[in-house]
């Protein structure tokens, strides 16, 4: 609090200790606060004396109370709220970041996928409060904050209160709801206001971010307000040409002048904004193939159908076909689950009844927005699954975790689950086996059977799992001594660990000179617990043990059959590709090294930063095409 102020810092004292002004807007100043109960920093809203006056507190209490039921990973809670010495104030969390503002500040001009996700975000908010009867009212690059890379919405409280305590009794006092470069023609006119209001105010927001300046400015405020109402908003194709049609015309239409000429919900704008283009190719392997079909035995000839089958038309969505995707999390200390609960409940579910999961490594790959229903719609559809599991991870108190998922029909759009579910911090792992059994139930009512036997990672050490869930991380990304590290600290912490051990085995193999006698004891070690494990963990733990000690032409079959079968239940899986071709290289009797060098390539299609398949790659392309050809491999490695 100012030092004019000194009374009514003191009458907070008990509760907060004021630290410092943040900032100050039409409405309120917000104040750093530090929470004594708690011992946390919050955001202290100070409502003007003028704007408390026109409220009158009973109703501004009420109304707020309502407001702080808003419960969204996108939406600031109000987490309190009170009168003291008659001035209203209402706290939220304090949000180490910046404003949108601060950034266009900085960046006038965003990337268009930058923009995008945050309007996607804010659309989620504004999406859920709708649904709950909330309209803000004021959306403005002040009131969007951005944290640890995802928008939060600012200001519900006092959009609702206002709008149902006071916003009639505020025309005599000066004040107005909302921001002229950013408020819809019917708010400016006194109008009434509904969703489409926040739309407006949405699509305004998406033009800055996109153009490098509103849709409207001028001199004073009236002359922006009127502006909307004698022009249209200029295009987006003429400020920036590299803005794609779809979105040019999605923001026309969210500026419409007359509502009834905007999108319905925000839902149907953000659709719109990630409509695909006109037309558009079907990605392909960027190099050919199989060559030598003639030559090849049965069993090459079946891998060449194999690999035939991967170029051909996009496949229709398997109903039996399930994609977790990235949970969004609120919270820097979660960052390791964002992508760890990827691989959790893929193995989870993996093997439940005729459920299969798209591989980790191929939903990272592919992930390119946030827990929404239409990115998890499109990562369904480029991976194949029918089914999208996706959600948000946020702290819940001190020392708990919050998950809410939804699992969607990618073909309807239409949820099939709503999961809401909390545990200790230190137990994310259990709260991802409990949401797994949830999505079970809810997939058998859906299907009328039961679903049962999740799957697990086979360990029953918290920090064995979390150091493996880490090493996984690592491994995508190629850090293979970071991977090596986690791997060896998880096989340390539970040396029954199979998947770890068979982890540890193969970078062992890949990083140390020495390291071949390891990774064959460790790859044994790995095959003898190779028990209880999801399916496609437990092909490729298989192959691994079964490779190392082959001695025999029946045993060769059963390897073959074992590695052909990962491929052809896991088409997408980087690994299983990679593994196949490990097997023909090493021990592929009468395979045409065209196919050996065709499972490899496949695996680099599938994921372009997966070093290990390069090596004999490389190898093979000096030997077939010539040195032109490997340097090309090399170089894309």
């Amino acid at each position: 609090m100012t030092a004019a102020d000194p009374p009514l810092a003191a009458a907070l004292r008990d509760r907060y200790v004021i630290e410092r002004e943040l900032g100050r807007g039409g409405m309120a100043t917000v104040y750093l606060a530090r929470d004594e109960k708690h011992d946390r920093h919050v955001a202290l809203k100070l409502l003007h004396g003028e704007l408390a006056a026109a409220l009158g507190p009973e109703r501004f209490l009420r109304e707020i109370k309502l407001t702080a039921r808003l419960d969204h990973p996108h939406i600031l809670p109000v987490l309190d709220s009170g009168e003291t010495l008659g001035r209203l104030w209402y706290t939220m969390p304090f949000v180490e970041g910046e404003s949108l503002r601060d950034r266009l500040r900085r960046e006038p001009q965003l990337p268009l996928d930058d923009a995008r996700a945050i309007a996607r975000e804010v659309g989620d908010a504004l999406d859920y409060a709708h649904r709950h009867g909330v309209i803000h009212r004021d959306i403005k690059p002040e009131n969007i904050l951005i944290a640890h890379g995802h928008a939060r919405v600012g200001d519900f409280g006092i959009a609702r209160a206002v709008e149902a305590a006071g916003g009639e009794e505020l025309t005599g006092t000066g004040l107005a709801v909302g921001t002229p470069t950013y408020m819809s023609p019917e708010q400016a006119g006194a109008g009434l206001v509904d969703a489409r209001t926040d739309i407006y105010a949405l699509g305004c927001v998406l033009h800055e971010m996109l153009a490098g300046e509103p849709p409207f400015t001028g001199p004073t405020p009236q002359a922006v307000v009127a502006k909307r109402f004698i022009q249209p908003a200029p295009a987006l194709s003429r400020l920036r040409p590299t803005v794609p049609p779809a979105v040019d015309a999605a923001v026309q239409k969210a500026l419409a002048v007359v509502p009834a000429d905007r999108f319905a919900t925000v839902a149907e704008f953000l659709r719109a904004l990630s409509a695909p283009p006109p037309s558009s190719t079907v990605r392909r392997p960027r190099r050919a193939v199989v060559v030598g079909l003639g030559l090849a035995i049965a069993v090459g000839a079946a891998a060449v159908a194999l690999l035939w089958r991967q170029k051909a038309a996009p496949r229709a969505l398997d109903t039996d076909l399930l994609a977790v995707a990235p949970f969004d999390v609120l919270s820097p200390s979660f960052e390791l689950w964002r992508e760890g609960l990827v691989d959790l409940l893929s193995r989870n579910l993996d093997g439940a009844g005729p459920i299969r999961t798209v591989p980790p490594t191929a939903v990272v790959r592919r992930w390119s927005g946030h827990a929404d229903p239409l990115a998890a719609a499109e990562l369904g559809r480029r991976t194949g699954a029918r089914l999208s599991l996706f959600g948000s991870l946020v702290p819940a108190g001190r020392d708990s975790a919050r998950v809410r998922a939804t699992l969607l029909d990618v073909e309807t759009g239409r949820p099939l689950g709503e999961f809401e579910l909390q545990d200790e911090v230190s137990r994310i792992d259990r709260l991802g086996d409990s949401l797994a059994v949830r999505v079970l139930g809810a997939l058998g009512r859906a299907r009328r059977v039961e679903l049962t036997g999740i799957a697990s990672l086979g360990s029953t050490s918290p920090a064995a799992m979390k150091a493996f869930l880490q090493g996984e991380q690592w491994f995508r990304h190629g850090a293979w001594d970071s991977a090596l590290a986690s791997y060896e600290r998880a096989a340390a912490l539970d040396s029954s660990f199979a998947l770890a051990l068979w982890r540890l085995g193969r970078v062992v193999g890949w990083q140390r000179p020495d390291g071949e006698s390891l990774s064959v004891a460790l790859s044994l070690r790995a095959g003898a617990l190779n028990h209880g494990l999801a399916p496609r963990d437990s092909l490729l733990v298989a192959v691994d043990s079964q490779m190392v000690r082959m001695l025999t032409w029946a045993a060769y079959r059963r390897l073959l059959a074992t590695a052909q079968e990962a491929v052809r239940r896991y088409p997408d899986d980087t690994d299983a590709w990679h593994t196949l071709g490990e097997v023909y290289r090493h021990q592929g009797r009468a395979i045409p090294i065209s196919v050996t060098l065709a499972a490899f390539d496949r695996a680099i299609a599938l994921d372009s930063a997966y070093a290990p398949a390069y090596i004999h790659a490389i190898e093979i392309a000096s030997a077939v095409h010539g040195l032109d050809v490997a340097r090309r491999y090399a170089v894309e490695y």
